[in-house]
Order: structure tokens, then C-alpha cells, then sequence
């Protein structure tokens, strides 16, 4: 009872005031009518981009300056709205020329005016999505000018993409070529200085030290063999004697002097005791003392030719063990060289293997680089697509 009490209080209370609900209403309906079209009038076009990933699904196909697609529609949003750029635009249709407005004032209000959105892509792993389609919006008081303006920002787009990607490759291209054609004069210019280092160390060379050490052996063993026949010489030389008398019977060949000497000696023997008066006995004598004579003068030059032949033959010993002794030096210190020649021998290995992943790594990328880029010239890979335009 009390609720249909309320309604009825509320509805006679409207009879009564609705002409000035009226009023209102229709005064406030005409002012916002009014003040809408008091206002200028915007018109938004929009353009639609489609991002189309490689044809060709490649490891070359990606994108070779290392930026992702992210990356780059930002990189060519900024150049689109930079200063030179937006004013160029401006100019062009002849866009927010109002009098006293200056350059600055045309750039901002043309950044307010060209919005560019993108549209993500399917996420794959854990990784950010690259985009798949872009949106350029145009607001413009002018919709016509609205969408040339759009259009042009996606001409520009298009152009800036192709020309960024085809100066990436190309930039691209030219420093692994760089690089690899770097890396093969290096190259080069180690092995020259690793074959001058091994030949100026080539006694030094850790494949030689085996060589040098069963030298070393053998000159030892040459040496105590000099040494003992130098003691033989010695030995010789002192029974020589100092009248070669050292020399009687020394030798194992027949003396005809000693066996003349012999006969006589015998034959003067016999006669002396058969006929100590025989006219012959002073004859004897006078033959064995020419002939003792005679063998005394041949030992003594027998024995001189000894001696010279004993000296030479130590000379040509002596010069020898000082050949051996200077040549055991050599290999002493060459042997206790080849630790450092070795180290450094494998210090240039070091270089040249890590020169050789490198110049390995410029050829392989070298080679997706012109790869990369003839999928760009075919327009195998990444590409901008205008889907819709404005």
C-alpha cells in the first residue's frame, strides 16, 4: 500500500513538472547538436600492411643485420617521423599551412596526426612475437588528404623496408668478404713467419730432439774411441826409443840387413874359432860394421817416419775431439732449446687454428649473406605487402 503511495506522489509530481523536463531536455538536445557541429570535422583513414615471412625457410633467410622485424618497423617508424621527414609530407599536400604556424608547430601536428600500430603474430617459444600486419592511421580534417597521407606513409614504408633490407645485406656482404679476404693475409703472413722462425731454429725443432740426442750418444762413444787410440799412439811413440832402436823386430816383415848381418856374424863366428889367422876375418869385420851402420841409419829414419806418421795421426785425432767437443755443445744447447722453440711452435699452432675458426666463420657467413641476398633480389624473403589501402 505504501509503495503504490510513492508511485502515484512521483508520477503527479512529473504531470506537474514536465513541461520544464521538456524544456530541458530539448534545450540541452540543441546546444550538444550545436557545439558537435561547431566542431571541425576529423576523418581517420586507415592502411593496412601484411608482414609475409620468407618463402624459402632458411637459416639465411632471416634477417642478416641481426635485427629482428620488431626491431626494424620501429627503426623505420622513427625515420618516418622524424623532423625532414614529416615536413616533406607536410609540404607535399600542403598540410597544417595555416598562417603563423612554424615548422615545429606542423611537425607536432603531424605526428598527432599519423599513428602507425602493429598487430603481433603468433608467439613461438618463450621468445617476443615479431608483427604480422601493420595499421597506419591518418586523421585529417580533409579525408582525401587523409588518405593520401596514409598512402604516402606507406609508400614510404614499403620503399624504406626494401632500401634498409637491401643495404643490411649488402653492408653485410661487403664486411665478411672484408674480413675473410683479412683473415687470408694474416693467415698468410703467419705461415711466412712460422717457416721463418723454423728456419732459423731448425736444429731447435721438436721433431729433430730424438736425432740430436742419439748424436749426442754416438759422439760420446767416437769420443772415448779417440781417446783410447791416442793413448795406443802414446804407447807406440815410447817405444820407439830415442835411437829407433825400439824398432828391431818391431815389425813382422823380413829385414834382409839383420839376416846379412846374421850370416856374417856366424860365418865370422866359425872362422875365427877354425882359423883365428884367416885373411878373410878383417874383410868380415869390415862388412858387419858397414852394415851395422847401415841398420842403425835405416832405424833411425824408419823411426822418424814413425814419429811423423804418429803425429799426424794424433793431430788429425786431436782435431777431431775438438770438432766433437764443439759439435756436443751445439747439441746441448740445442737440446735444452727445444722446450721454448716448442712452446712457441705452438703458440703460432694457436693462432693460425683460431685464425682458421674465423676465417672458417667469415666464409660461412659470407656465403648465407649472398644467399640472403639473392632471395632479397627474388623477393624470396621477408616482405611488406599492402593488404589494404587507405
Amino acid at each position: 500500500m505504501d509503495q503504490l503511495l510513492i508511485v502515484r506522489d512521483f508520477a503527479r509530481t512529473l504531470m506537474r513538472r514536465f513541461f520544464l523536463f521538456t524544456v530541458i531536455v530539448l534545450v540541452g538536445t540543441a546546444a550538444s547538436i550545436f557545439y558537435a557541429l561547431s566542431l571541425d570535422r576529423v576523418y581517420e583513414s586507415v592502411a593496412v600492411v601484411q608482414i609475409q615471412g620468407p618463402q624459402i625457410a632458411t637459416e639465411t633467410s632471416t634477417e642478416t643485420s641481426g635485427m629482428s622485424t620488431a626491431q626494424r618497423i620501429q627503426q623505420i617508424e622513427q625515420q618516418l617521423r622524424a623532423r625532414d621527414s614529416l615536413l616533406e609530407v607536410a609540404e607535399k599536400y600542403d598540410l597544417f599551412d595555416a598562417p603563423g604556424m612554424t615548422a615545429a608547430d606542423r611537425v607536432n601536428l603531424m605526428r598527432e596526426a599519423v599513428r602507425l600500430d602493429s598487430v603481433a603474430g603468433v608467439q613461438q617459444g618463450y621468445g617476443r612475437s615479431d608483427p604480422s600486419a601493420l595499421f597506419i592511421t591518418a586523421r585529417m580534417g580533409d579525408a582525401e588528404k587523409a588518405a593520401l597521407v596514409a598512402n604516402e606513409f606507406v609508400s614510404q614504408l614499403l620503399e624504406r623496408n626494401l632500401r634498409n633490407r637491401e643495404r643490411a645485406t649488402a653492408e653485410t656482404l661487403a664486411f665478411f668478404r672484408r674480413e675473410e679476404e683479412r683473415l687470408r693475409r694474416e693467415i698468410a703472413d703467419l705461415d711466412t713467419r712460422l717457416l721463418d722462425y723454423k728456419h732459423e731454429n731448425s736444429g731447435a725443432l721438436p721433431e729433430g730432439l730424438e736425432f740430436r740426442r742419439d748424436e749426442l750418444v754416438r759422439l760420446n762413444e767416437d769420443r772415448r774411441e779417440i781417446s783410447r787410440r791416442l793413448l795406443e799412439l802414446a804407447r807406440e811413440e815410447s817405444l820407439l826409443g830415442e835411437d829407433g832402436s825400439g824398432m828391431r823386430g818391431a815389425s813382422g816383415a823380413v829385414d834382409p840387413i839383420g839376416m846379412e848381418l846374421g850370416r856374417l856374424r856366424i860365418e865370422l863366428s866359425r872362422m875365427t874359432v877354425s882359423s883365428p889367422n884367416h885373411p878373410d876375418l878383417p874383410r868380415l869385420r869390415g862388412q858387419i860394421a858397414a852394415l851395422e851402420e847401415s841398420e842403425d841409419a835405416t832405424l833411425t829414419r824408419q823411426a822418424e817416419s814413425q814419429r811423423r806418421l804418429i803425429a799426424d795421426e794424433t793431430g788429425l785425432l786431436n782435431e777431431q775431439l775438438v770438432s766433437i767437443t764443439e759439435r756436443q755443445a751445439e747439441l746441448n744447447d740445442l737440446i735444452q732449446a727445444t722446450p721454448g722453440v716448442e712452446q712457441e711452435l705452438a703458440s703460432y699452432t694457436r693462432q693460425r687454428e683460431q685464425m682458421q675458426q674465423q676465417l672458417d666463420a667469415a666464409i660461412q657467413g659470407r656465403a648465407e649473406a649472398e644467399i640472403a641476398q639473392r632471395l632479397q633480389s627474388n623477393r624470396q624473403s621477408e616482405r611488406f605487402e599492402v593488404l589494404e589501402s587507405a
